[in-house]
């Protein structure tokens, strides 16, 4: 519906008529304490950004998105499943005791590094058996250049992906303007369909009910956790400048946004 509705021009139209509790009001401010960062953004009003810092901090659970965007649509058509230990190849995955037979919605809700391990290094290969490993390269690249900086490993081919490409170290980074910015560009307008369906709930209007994801970002020397959610007309992105147990850091973005 939102894909749909920004196509034909009317989904300015409809959140200008959205009441101000689905909005964000003109003027309006969170009561961050020192550390904290946040940002909205709307497709009418661009990003506007909160906070001491708002400097890049590692992608943590947010670099699962950008594997949503290059290569979700595919893994939905084949309908993937993945069966997590907490080992893949020598890797450890988030719970120790593994997540059991996962798809995609459960390998995104629960953080599942190695099932997108698994997902992505299977894409990868199929682009470079498509068309060339340097072209392969390239596509890879070029999906997560606003997060990946000068920082792509070297070589020609790419780079076996670990757990750096899905969230885990200092490879991938974002600031709380880069990563609401690059969710309003033209080329993610299917991406927020594909939260909601995931994060949400698909029974309500997809103007107006919230979903949100959380998840912690570490890098040597940092560690934080991320929330990011949507109403499907606002994005807002936090980020605590500490490890925080979901429960509590979706307590607090509730808190700043005064929802419920």
């Amino acid at each position: 519906m939102l894909r749909d509705l920004r196509v034909v021009g009317l989904l300015p139209l409809l959140i200008g008529a959205l009441p101000v509790a689905a909005q964000i009001p003109k003027g309006w401010k969170p009561a961050l304490v020192a550390g904290e960062e946040m940002g909205t953004g709307t497709f009418r009003d661009g990003v506007k950004v909160f906070g001491e810092s708002l400097r890049p901090h590692p992608m943590g659970m947010l670099s699962k998105f950008v594997w949503l965007r290059l290569q979700g649509t595919d893994w939905e058509a084949r309908d993937l499943r993945f069966r997590c230990s907490g080992k893949l190849e020598g890797i450890s995955c988030t719970t120790s005791k593994g997540h059991g037979r996962v798809d995609l919605g459960k390998a995104l809700r629960e953080g599942c590094d190695l099932a997108f391990i698994a997902w992505a290094r299977m894409g990868v290969d199929g682009w470079s058996q498509e068309s060339g490993e340097g072209s392969a390269r390239l596509r890879l690249e070029e999906g997560f250049r606003t997060f990946l900086g000068r920082r792509m490993p070297p070589g020609e081919a790419p780079p076996k992906l670990g757990l750096d490409w899905v969230g885990e170290g200092a490879l991938l980074q974002g600031s709380v303007s880069e990563i609401l910015e690059w969710m309003l560009e033209p080329a993610q307008e299917g991406l927020a369909q594909q939260a909601r369906r995931y994060f949400g709930n698909l029974i309500q209007d997809p103007i107006g009910d919230w979903w949100f994801a959380t998840g912690p970002s570490a890098a040597p020397g940092e560690a934080g956790t991320w929330v990011f959610g949507s109403n499907g007309a606002v994005y807002v992105v936090l980020h605590l400048p500490k490890p925080t147990p979901k429960p509590e850091a979706l307590a607090r973005f509730k808190t700043l946004l005064s929802l419920k």
